[in-house]
């Protein structure tokens, strides 16, 4: 399975062809528990996280420079991928009822 989030526009978008194993047969279910995901990002390069939405599609969330975090509400049906500078896809990710913490080396 491959999940993704995506970015509300805030960054410049970065390659996002590589798929993650099962990306298309994935997608977003319900929005009705909600929970959080910590994204990390310990590569030297800029990673995109990406949310699947409810068709399969990269909704992009946030590009994390090398270093950096962010935690996304979400909720538990709903898959994320995260995607380096060279296209190179992590996932999919699925949210625990508890923070699920995910980092990408």
């Amino acid at each position: 399975m491959a999940f993704c989030i995506a970015a509300a526009g805030l960054a410049p978008a970065l390659p996002a062809e590589a798929a993650c194993g099962g990306e298309g047969r994935v997608r977003s279910l319900v929005s009705e528990t909600a929970t959080t995901m910590a994204f990390v990002n310990r590569s030297v390069k800029p990673v995109s996280v990406y949310w699947l939405d409810f068709g399969g599609a990269r909704v992009r969330y946030q590009v994390l420079e090398s270093g950096a975090s962010y935690t996304q509400q979400t909720y538990l049906t709903h898959p994320w991928i995260m995607v380096d500078a060279e296209g190179r896809c992590r996932g999919p990710f699925m949210p625990r009822r508890q923070l699920r913490r995910v980092v990408f080396r």
